[in-house]
């Protein structure tokens, strides 16, 4: 009789332990899928073709990539040709910043839409940038991780 409430008593504490040892690990996980990395500063690309240097941070929060684009003149030297080589031109229809590791590999593919680039214009409505904040979702944290290079690549309508 004592060997058997020894045993059931046994079998109920291993089942807990079991339950309590799962519950750790499985909000483990999901804490590490959640917390916020530190701000990415990634390498500023040059395009001399538009006269404009482009800019990316990303961050990983709430299990989701968050990016800050922007497109920019080169220098201040170079506002005026940056500005004169988007008029009469629609500005790109779909952009798609792509993260890259280290053998070349593509990670991530970060769609940036029309709709959601913004046009930074100064005081005299002169075209400063183009900008865009949000969310990648066809991001995951181990590929981020992974991610050395970035390329931007564009679309304009025709």
């Amino acid at each position: 009789m004592i060997s058997s409430k020894r045993l059931a008593l046994s079998s109920l504490s291993l089942g807990i332990g079991l339950v309590v040892s799962g519950a750790l690990i499985s909000h483990g996980i999901q804490w590490n899928h959640y917390r916020a990395r530190p701000v990415r500063d990634w390498t500023e690309l040059e395009i001399p073709q538009l006269s404009a240097k482009v800019l990316l941070r990303t961050q990983w929060r709430d299990a989701n990539l968050k990016y800050q684009f922007r497109l920019l003149p080169s220098s201040s030297k170079t506002v005026q040709e940056f500005s004169s080589s988007f008029q009469g031109r629609s500005a790109p229809s779909e952009l798609h910043l792509k993260l890259y590791d280290q053998e070349g590999f593509e990670i991530c593919d970060i769609p940036i839409y029309g709709y959601s680039l913004q046009q930074d214009v100064d005081a005299n409505g002169q075209l400063e940038g183009f900008s865009a904040n949000g969310l990648a979702y066809s991001c995951y944290l181990d590929g981020v991780n992974r991610a050395t290079q970035w390329k931007l690549m564009w679309r304009t309508s025709s």
